[in-house]
């Protein structure tokens, strides 16, 4: 599943950038195989994304910090920072908690 949009950035209650997010989550599938078949069952998912900052201070997103981007369709999904460029303000992340 793919998302894309603009929302805001927050480092618990404080604001710290307006972005523009492409989420993806992924569904593992597990499959158990005897001598009667085989049974597809789910496994965990994992979510990784990409935010560009559009407004807001840039370098304080790269503190290692769990964040929370609340989308512009009012869900909220927590994530952390694995890679960026504050010069460019491109930033690569994995999504933590549950998954919107």
């Amino acid at each position: 599943m793919n998302i894309q949009g603009t929302g805001n950035v927050y480092e618990g209650n404080q604001k710290r950038a307006k972005v523009r997010y492409d989420l993806s989550i992924e569904q593992e599938y597990l499959i158990a195989e005897d001598f009667g078949g085989s049974e597809v069952t789910k496994g965990g998912q994992s979510g990784s994304g990409i935010i560009n900052v559009l407004e807001g201070k840039i370098e304080l997103l790269n503190t290692g910090n769990i964040l929370t981007l609340h989308m512009d369709d009012g869900r909220k999904q927590e994530f952390v920072i694995t890679d960026g460029d504050v010069n460019t303000g491109r930033f690569c992340i994995m999504l933590s908690g549950k998954f919107f």
